[in-house]
């Protein structure tokens, strides 16, 4: 199946019984997986009901598709042990949609390419003409500017496009600023996406903006064994304040003259929300700002001036946890790469010790570079010994062009490669394509010479089970036939396209046998057609014995190899060539070996280097400045905790509802004065002294009282 990349396949999927037909059962859930995908990726089908239907899913995203990605699609029933998984291959193509812009500017009759965030000089005033337009897709394929393209493409220093300039690939001219002090930025998009829609929610969660009016009640609380409580100007405990739109702003809060109330005692302003388009079940909590009440000036002077030394005590004590957090960070993140490292270089080390690799020559790096030196050798060594090879000419590249069937399998037994040779003389210089299209051009361009192979022209369903037994083994259990009989097709190796060189030889060779001698090919064959068809035969000597049981003559008997005139099949590296490649652990070629070898010593290296870092932090933290650091801090802890006991604050950090406060506006008052601008939608923030310190409740709750002498009267100001 093929599939754009960024779009769902879609499978039609059937559970069958032995005999082929549809079957359903309880619980029949069909899965779809894809290995090959970096991120987990599923597909789920119930078939419990119908036994059959069409699976699909998320759609399938990879990262810069250049070229057609084939991934493995794997079909399971997870609850059916006794159902076998099946694969199919599912090819990804790149998409045709816009992934990159390029724009270029026109110098000295030549098209230069902008890069992302390059300057442009210009003279002021005057006017930058020459810029083109290019859009490529995923592939690195030109897109066309059509009609439907034009309305997407936005540029922010011109409000509308000419739709004749921009189909012509043309951007309209950018004017220079007349002032050399000003920079002028400039950008060229794709607005691919429409009707994005967007709601915020306070940090309560609640949904906030346009719509929510009504009204907000403010009141005065105190504690409830407390009767005395304050009231605002005008003798009333309750304030209402308009709500529009979601923000309510209390100006002045000014508490009356002479008011009851007791000095020193907390009391709280409590703000409430109404409004009717708030659901009762989901009704806004409201919010509590506490306060302290005074009587006295001068007592609130100290309050102030404690208040003011115990919030410069926390922004020292929150200076030095963040120094303190710092380092404990750093410490913890050099022990996990230590961790890291050892665990890369252990792996490693059990990796090549199975491999039978001897551990002394792991134990430093010098060893190591000694082995990769010595690898690598062998590896040029084993590449320069001389080998059997397919004589016959290769194709240019063509990616659609797979190869000649003589250049696609390796066969290590002389004795094998010479009569398979001499069996496929007929085909060994056929052309396999992927597509029927591409094995026309190759017969066009050859004039009808060369034949060639389509592999989506092949009825794959008819091809042999390339893991299934020999023929014995079903009819006669146990027996031991002479001559060691083996598939033919068990002797090929393949260096590329594994799974399209099955394909072709598994239907140009079927079933085809290979014995040592003739007598044995005789014998086994007398076995097999008493209870099903025989396949072709082959000798390890050179005989053959057809499928309709004929052997001997001319036809039957293999050339020398001299006479197949190198259209042979080549011979694979040598056994000591795949012992070196598997010392690394994969049987791909010896080039891995040294850069396995290299991996392992780069872990080493890692590992020692993570390890002097860790030493090194550990010694800075048992510096004597650090430890005065520490003990600094500590003193600063119990200061804090002197001036809060002061206060008749307790040691807790809680953090409450903060408000926005404006500055203070003198009106005479005989007690403390509220006076904040608070927006109320259920966000809460608060001014700050700096980044670092964030006022908690007690500190909010304290104000800075200060005196003032006005018509001959005392008067408190709250800031």
């Amino acid at each position: 199946m093929v599939i754009e990349n960024g779009t769902a396949p879609v499978f039609h999927v059937e559970v069958q019984d032995m005999s082929g037909n549809i079957t359903t059962d309880k619980n029949l859930t069909v899965t779809c997986k894809f290995p090959g995908l970096p991120t987990d990726l599923m597909y789920l089908l119930d078939c419990s009901a119908s036994g059959c239907g069409n699976i699909t899913g998320d759609p399938v995203l990879l990262k810069k598709v250049k070229d057609n990605h084939k991934l493995k699609a794997l079909f399971e029933v997870p609850n059916k042990k006794d159902v076998s998984a099946v694969e199919r291959t599912l090819v990804v193509t790149p998409s045709n949609s816009i992934s990159h812009i390029e724009v270029k500017q026109e110098e000295n009759k030549k098209q230069r390419i902008l890069k992302q965030g390059e300057s442009i000089m210009g003279k002021a005033g005057d006017v930058i003409s020459g810029l083109t337009l290019v859009l490529y897709d995923e592939a690195g394929r030109a897109v066309t500017i059509d009609e439907k393209i034009f309305p997407k493409i936005k540029v922010n220093w011109i409000a509308k496009l000419n739709q004749e300039m921009v189909l012509s690939g043309n951007l309209p001219p950018i004017k220079v600023p007349a002032s050399v002090s000003d920079l002028k930025y400039c950008q060229v998009a794709i607005h691919d996406k429409s009707n994005v829609e967007f709601s915020f929610t306070d940090q309560h969660g609640n949904p906030s903006g346009t719509g929510y009016s009504g009204k907000v009640k403010v009141e005065i609380c105190g504690p409830d064994d407390v009767t005395e409580v304050p009231c605002f100007v005008g003798g009333s405990k309750t304030l209402d304040i308009a709500l529009n739109n979601g923000t309510c702003v209390l100006n002045n809060l000014t508490i009356q003259e002479n008011a009851p109330g007791l000095d020193c005692q907390e009391y709280r302003l409590r703000c409430e929300v109404l409004c009717s388009l708030i659901p009762k079940n989901k009704s806004i909590p409201a919010l509590e700002i506490p306060f302290l009440f005074y009587n006295d000036a001068k007592k609130q002077s100290q309050m102030s001036q404690l208040s003011k030394q115990r919030d410069n005590l926390q922004k020292v004590i929150n200076t030095y946890h963040s120094l303190f957090d710092t380092t404990d960070l750093l410490t913890k993140e050099l022990q996990t790469s230590v961790k890291e490292a050892l665990q890369e270089e252990d792996q490693i080390k059990e990796e090549l010790r199975k491999l039978r690799v001897s551990m002394h020559q792991l134990t430093s790096i010098e060893n190591v570079e000694k082995m990769i030196e010595a690898k690598t050798l062998e590896k040029e060594r084993c590449l320069q010994m001389k080998r059997r090879s397919c004589g016959l000419p290769q194709l240019s590249g063509n990616p659609e062009v797979i190869g000649k069937i003589g250049h696609l399998a390796e066969i290590a037994d002389p004795d094998i490669a010479r009569v398979l040779s001499w069996h496929m003389s007929s085909d060994i210089d056929c052309v396999v394509t992927k597509t029927t299209k591409s094995a026309k051009d190759v017969y066009k361009q050859t004039n009808g010479k060369q034949q060639v192979l389509p592999l989506d022209s092949i009825f794959k369903k008819t091809l042999p089970d390339w893991n299934k037994p020999l023929p014995h083994t079903k009819y006669r259990t146990g027996w031991r036939p002479p001559g060691n009989p083996s598939y033919a097709r068990d002797f090929l190796e393949f260096p590329q396209h594994k799974q399209e060189c099955q394909t072709v030889f598994g239907m140009l060779l079927g079933d085809t046998l290979i014995l040592d001698d003739l007598d044995s090919a005789n014998a086994y064959r007398q076995e097999i057609v008493k209870f099903t068809h025989c396949p072709t035969i082959l000798t390890r000597e050179g005989d053959r014995i057809r499928s309709n049981g004929k052997f001997g003559g001319l036809m039957n008997k293999a050339v020398p190899i001299e006479k197949l005139k190198g259209a042979v099949f080549g011979e694979p590296l040598n056994p000591q060539y795949k012992e070196a490649e598997s010392i690394v652990g994969k049987c791909l070629k010896m080039l891995l070996a040294p850069k396995t070898l290299q991996r392992f010593k780069v872990a080493m290296q890692k590992t020692s280097k993570a390890k002097e870092e860790l030493k090194d932090q550990s010694s800075y933290i048992e510096l004597p400045e650090m430890k005065s650091k520490r003990k600094e801090c500590q003193d600063a802890e119990k200061q804090l905790i002197e001036v809060e006991k002061k206060l008749g604050m307790t040691s807790s950090r809680s953090r409450t509802p903060q408000v926005n406060t404006t500055p203070p506006q003198a009106t005479p008052s005989k007690r403390a004065r509220l006076s904040s601008q608070t927006p109320v939608n259920g966000a809460e923030t608060t001014p700050t002294p700096s980044p670092q310190f964030t006022p908690t409740r007690q500190s909010k709750r304290l104000a800075s009282m200060t005196p003032t002498m006005e018509d001959g009267r005392k008067k408190l100001r709250k800031t």
